[in-house]
């Protein structure tokens, strides 16, 4: 069910959302000169300046701030009135199925979930977590619609889209007294514990290791991220993992994060299957996760 004339104000939500007029186009599948053509119109119909300009980036005026509260109480509204017709009609229902890591479904997911909903409040949302050669396999069973994944994805029948590099750092106590250099010689002697469900990361390091004529051989292996953390905290060992599974304040004092010497990164894109025809719930997905990492 869609109530057309909220579509100015949805419009407006996702450009201070996004803060940009052309991620907000992409998210509703019209160009930018039409989300400004909207704005203007909503502008002039309320005779006040809606938006302003911080950088290169919009932000709401008072007058702005304002609507968004006014517009939240709406839009619960609308959102009951859909619920409330529901029964009446099933025809504009519709589902997506999404595979994700772990890291990605907390740290990447939330927010473009909220953008999806803006546009597809009815759409039935299934999150299945697990590794990218798990999501890969279920992709080309056709039991996903999208995945977010670790790239490369060797499989033919599905095609990737890169969406951030994301870097791969070292985690560890404090008193480690790391040098000024994090390189796997200065590794050698202390334990390290792994998350078990990051195997392409750990190909990742176990090349890194390897290309000093090293193996790595983690002591303990933890199904948990925070349980993972808090055995850092607890100086068990050390942990090399993606920056993205580290959120901003997460980390106890006693913890330090470094970069890893030379470097190692990892590659996060989209994954679909090249046969299937695009929905307009991936459609609206791809470009609000887009909008998310960008």
């Amino acid at each position: 069910m869609n109530i057309s004339n909220l579509t100015p104000l949805r419009i407006y939500a996702d450009v201070i959302a996004t803060g940009s007029f052309t991620a907000a186009a992409a998210l509703h599948g019209i160009t930018q000169p039409a989300v400004s053509f909207h704005i203007r119109n909503l502008e002039d119909s309320m005779g006040v300046t809606l938006i302003a300009r911080e950088g290169r980036r919009a932000i709401p005026t008072a007058a702005g701030v304002e609507l968004l509260k006014q517009f939240a109480k709406v839009e619960r509204a609308t959102e009951e009135l859909v619920r409330e017709m529901t029964q009446f009609t099933e025809s504009d229902a519709t589902s997506l199925r999404i595979g994700t890591g772990s890291t990605a479904c907390a740290t990447l997911i939330p927010a473009a979930l909220r953008l999806l909903r803006r546009s597809l409040p009815r759409t039935h949302l299934s999150i299945i977590t697990g590794t990218t050669p798990e999501i890969t396999r279920q992709l080309v069973a056709n039991d996903l619609d999208i995945g977010i994944v670790t790239l490369p994805v060797q499989e033919r029948s599905i095609s990737t889209t890169r969406l951030l590099d994301d870097e791969i750092v070292l985690v560890a106590p404090i008193s480690m007294n790391l040098p000024a250099e994090i390189t796997p010689q200065s590794l050698e002697e202390h334990p390290a514990i792994m998350f078990q469900s990051a195997q392409v990361t750990r190909a990742l390091i176990d090349g890194w290791f390897a290309q000093a004529g090293m193996s790595f051989r983690p002591t303990m292996t933890v199904g948990s991220l925070e349980a993972l953390r808090a055995l850092v905290g607890l100086e068990m060992g050390y942990a090399i993992l993606s920056r993205l599974a580290i959120a901003p304040g997460a980390l106890p004092d006693q913890l330090v994060v470094r970069s890893l010497s030379p470097q190692l990164h990892r590659t996060i894109g989209l994954a679909m299957r090249r046969d299937e025809p695009v929905s307009r719930a991936v459609e609206v997905f791809s470009a609000a996760i887009k909008v998310a990492t960008a």
